[in-house]
């Protein structure tokens, strides 16, 4: 199945936006584009590269986890990791109707002086890298996190539970330090 999306048909008619201090456009339940940066980790002392879905200029680095949360509920997993922002991680979730295959799918983001994005890792039930220029649910997982993002609906839960998960999990690992 073949999709075609037009990012900037959303924007002109689904996002507020506001002008940072610095001069730079910020969307609140939007994003200014979406790229597919490389992300590179080491595990057992590995590089692994992997692909991620960044949704640049949001108003908040939590849209795709709070996009998650108001789908699936609570994550399964919260990890802390060098980034400023934790990995938020759902596993074994149905994303499509059509499609039986459970993903996994981590969600990360960045607050900088400069930057500001949203971003996912997908994989699917054989640990297999869904956007790899190879995957085909590639596009499909595009439009999906696409439109969750430009649909999310006011501050809720989610932002209470993250915060509280996050000081419940760095005081956690200050104490076995």
């Amino acid at each position: 199945m073949l999709f075609f999306f037009n990012q900037s048909s959303y924007s002109q008619s689904k996002t507020k936006k506001r002008i940072t201090p610095s001069g730079k456009t910020i969307y609140i339940n939007g994003f200014s584009d979406y790229k597919i940066e490389p992300f590179l980790t080491i595990i057992k002392k590995d590089s692994i590269r992997y692909h991620e879905l960044r949704f640049n200029n949001t108003n908040s680095a939590m849209y795709a986890g709070k996009f998650m949360y108001d789908t699936f509920g609570e994550w399964d997993k919260f990890k802390l990791n060098k980034q400023p922002y934790p990995f938020v991680i759902w596993k074994n979730k149905k994303l499509f109707n059509d499609d039986p295959e459970l993903y996994t799918v981590v969600t990360i983001g960045y607050e900088g002086n400069n930057s500001i994005y949203t971003s996912v890792l997908v994989f699917d039930s054989k640990n297999r890298d869904c956007l790899s220029d190879t995957s085909k649910s590639k596009t499909k997982l595009i439009q999906y996190f696409s439109e969750g993002i430009w649909n999310l609906t006011g501050r809720d839960k989610y932002y209470k539970l993250w915060h509280k998960e996050m000081k419940k999990t760095r005081n956690s690992k200050l104490k076995t330090n």
